[in-house]
């Protein structure tokens, strides 16, 4: 599995995350409003911290299930199982449930 995230511009705007397993046809597209900081897999599960707060996404279908505040210091996410993920701050790291 391989996830791509692309973006017209370096620093900011809008940005695709396309999710291919093992050929060129892409199985998942997920668009983003904000830029993407960091992507993390679990099982059928894919989260994106953007702007500020994690998107949680099927990858089979890319429909939304679920959602957290990551507050403003968020520099990366993990996800620990399909409904919690784990926000590495600045100074530390919590752990949120994504609802």
């Amino acid at each position: 599995r391989v996830l791509l995230s692309l973006s017209s511009y370096s620093v900011s705007g809008a940005c695709t995350v396309t999710e291919f397993r093992g050929n060129p046809k892409p199985v998942t597209t997920i668009t983003s409003s904000s830029s993407v900081k960091s992507l993390s897999l679990y099982g059928e599960t894919l989260a994106l911290l953007a702007g500020g707060k994690v998107n949680a996404y099927s990858s089979s279908t890319g429909e939304a299930v679920g959602s957290c505040d990551a507050g403003g210091d968020a520099r990366a996410i993990a996800l620990g199982n399909e409904s919690t993920v784990y926000l590495l701050g600045v100074s530390e790291v919590r752990q949120s449930s994504l609802g």
